[in-house]
């Protein structure tokens, strides 16, 4: 099982900073080399605190600790862009079906997303019901601290806010700023500028549909 102090190791060297830059007043020097070789763990309190100094959120946090292969909310995701990139929306359906009915707001979440990528990609967005959007939606809006599930699920997730023009623009707004924390990291640097492209472009498309082209 993966470190703590290996992600941390991973998220300053990526950010460029020393370990006196990130350390200095929470752990000894000695302390902090053996945590980020994973021979020592932190006290809780400890963490936040080094996780403050990185810029970091404790959500972003564990988004890189636990990674890919590890949570399985991050693994369904993944089936969930994949059935999209191939056009296998019965897939789809299948995981919109299965999570929608949760108590957990993620599996919820999950089902709103699978159902905006069927129509997303496979029918005109402007035409969906938002109902089985919600679960996204207040997701989205509740989470101030986005980490890059939110930043990908607000790529085709946009849509959502077509008829929530106050909401927009706060999620916008969160999208960047977790554009520019992601675009810090090598192996986010692509996705994360390729989401935000995507983003923008969906914005203009909303902003053009919205427009009242009867005013002076």
């Amino acid at each position: 099982m993966k470190k703590i102090g290996t992600t941390i190791k991973y998220i300053r060297k990526q950010k460029k900073l020393t370990q006196k830059e990130t350390y200095a007043g929470i752990i000894s020097r000695t302390f902090a080399s053996n945590f980020e070789n994973g021979y020592y763990n932190i006290e809780s309190e400890k963490l936040f605190k080094i996780l403050q100094r990185l810029g970091t959120s404790i959500n972003e946090f564990e988004f890189l600790h636990y990674g890919e292969n590890d949570d399985k909310f991050s693994y369904v995701l993944s089936i969930i862009d994949q059935a999209a990139t191939t056009g296998d929306y019965s897939q789809l359906q299948k995981i919109h079906q299965k999570f929608e009915n949760s108590t957990s707001l993620h599996d919820q979440a999950i089902s709103a997303l699978a159902y905006v990528k069927i129509y997303v990609h496979g029918h005109n967005p402007l035409s969906m019901s938002l109902m089985p959007t919600i679960p996204l939606k207040i997701h989205l809006e509740q989470t101030k601290e986005w980490t890059f599930f939110e930043l990908r699920a607000f790529v085709d997730g946009i849509f959502m806010f077509r008829r929530d023009l106050d909401s927009l623009p706060l999620c916008m707004e969160r999208a960047v700023k977790s554009f520019k924390k992601y675009r810090c990291l090598y192996e986010l640097k692509s996705s994360s500028e390729q989401s935000i492209a995507s983003i923008f472009l969906n914005y203009v498309q909303i902003a053009l549909v919205s427009f009242d082209y009867n005013r002076d």
